[in-house]
Order: C-alpha cells, then structure tokens, then sequence
C-alpha cells in the first residue's frame, strides 16, 4: 500500500489556494472555488467509498462520510430555494444531518477497527489514558467555544443559526478528536500509510473548529458568511483535507490490487 507523496498534498492545497486568491482579484469575492473544495470532497469520499467491494467493512463508514459531504452542496441549492420546514431552514437541517453523520462516519470507522482487532484493550492504562485525553479534549473545545458563541452572538443571530453553530462546533470537536484517534489506532500499521486518510481528517476537522472560534469572536452566526479571505482559506483547507482522505484512500485500496 501506498499513501499519497507529500508533494501531491501540499501542491493540491497550493493550487486551491492561489486559485481562490485569483477569484477574489478578479471578481472582489469566493464563492466558486470554495463551493469546488466541497464537491471535490464529494468526489473523494465517493471514490473511496465506490472503490471498496459491498462486503469490505470500510466501505459503510466511507458511504456515511460521503453522504454526510454530499449533503454540504445539497444543502447549499436548498438554501437557495429558501425552503422551511414549521418556520425552520430546510438547509439549517440537512447542514445538522451532514455534521451529524460525519460524527456517525467516524464512529463506524472505530466500529471496524475494534472489529479487526486494531482497537486497544480499554483496560490497558495507555488506552485508558488517550480515551479520557480524547474525551476531555472533546469536552474542553466545545464548551469553550460554546460558552464564546453564547456570550458574542447570542443576541445577534436567529435560532435558525445559533442551533446550527451550536451543532457544528460540537460536530468538528468531535471529528477532529476522532480522527486523532483514528489515526493512532493505525499508525503503526503499514509504515504509517493505512493512517494518511484519518490524520488528513484530523486536521479537517480541527481547521473547522478553530473556524468556529474565529467565527464567534467576529459575531459571524454561520460558515456561509466567510468574513475574511483567512477564514475563507481556512475553509478550504478544512474541505480540502476531507478531499484528500478521500482520495487517499482510494490509493491505498489501488496500489494493494497491484
């Protein structure tokens, strides 16, 4: 098995980048490149997730994690229908059922690891030591973030937004603690290849979550309203890694055919 070569990871964020700085220059906005970061993590997840045969069992966490990318562009033309449902955003729901199943994803991923026998014994003391590091991790994020948002933008959001922030900043704590684990859990494993998607994951959802700060300290409500070309960046880094794991895996999944 083979990971992806650094060079491809960094040039493929170099490209991304300059190609949003571009449209910026051009047209004194992003939106296209951006909305491109997260159909190309559409079309990553898919193809890790397509690439594994029906009975393999990474292939049912794969297929939650792209549906759970797919739903973030059909929530965006959603949105765009101005769709409620009893007086509440149709796209604020289906952005909570992406957030939703990227934490399930990831449970699934821990699911199949334990089931291959990768998981540590919870009653060794290491193993006990990185869950409580993960949940007190988890735990320490969302609160102080949560306890941010509440005393910048309460006041100055609709419910409609603030549930939605509250969701996503919980979602990307969660996600970025799980991909941390994830990817110890397979590190040794192959040269530290097998890892590559979930460390990739990892620094996703921690780039979402810094996100989520940066956002309730400028009263932003939503990640629809980039503020700034740093957090339209940063979301490009975030969509990006979710791309590349994608994509990662379906290279290991190749090179072990060969």
């Amino acid at each position: 098995m083979t990971s992806l070569r650094a060079i491809t990871i960094i040039g493929f964020f170099v490209v991304m980048e300059l190609a949003v700085a571009v449209e910026t220059y051009l047209t004194s906005g992003s939106v296209l490149v951006p909305r491109l970061s997260e159909v190309l993590a559409v079309l990553g997840t898919g193809l890790a997730a397509f690439s594994l045969q029906a009975d393999d069992p990474p292939r049912r966490p794969w297929l939650v994690f792209f549906l759970a990318m797919l739903t973030v562009p059909t929530a965006r033309l959603v949105g765009m229908l101005e769709l409620s449902l009893a007086g509440f955003p149709v796209k604020v729901l289906i952005l909570i059922v992406s957030n939703v199943a990227i934490v399930a994803a990831l449970y699934l991923f821990t699911r199949v690891l334990r089931a291959s026998g990768f998981a540590p014994d919870w009653d060794d003391p290491e193993a006990r030591g990185t869950r409580n590091m993960l949940i007190g991790f988890v735990s320490l994020l969302g609160l102080a973030a949560l306890a941010n948002q509440y005393l910048v933008i309460t006041r100055a959001t609709s419910a409609a937004n603030l549930t939605i922030q509250t969701v996503s900043i919980f979602a990307d704590a969660a996600i970025c603690a799980a991909g941390l684990y994830l990817m110890w859990l397979v590190r040794p494993l192959m040269g530290g290849s097998v890892a590559q998607p979930y460390l990739l994951i990892a620094i996703g959802g921690g780039v979402f979550i810094v996100m989520d700060f940066i956002q309730s300290i400028q009263q932003v409500a939503t990640q629809d309203e980039l503020a700034s070309p740093v957090l339209t960046g940063m979301a490009l880094l975030g969509w990006s890694c979710f791309a590349l794991a994608g994509f990662a895996q379906r290279r290991l999944l190749k090179t072990a055919d060969v």
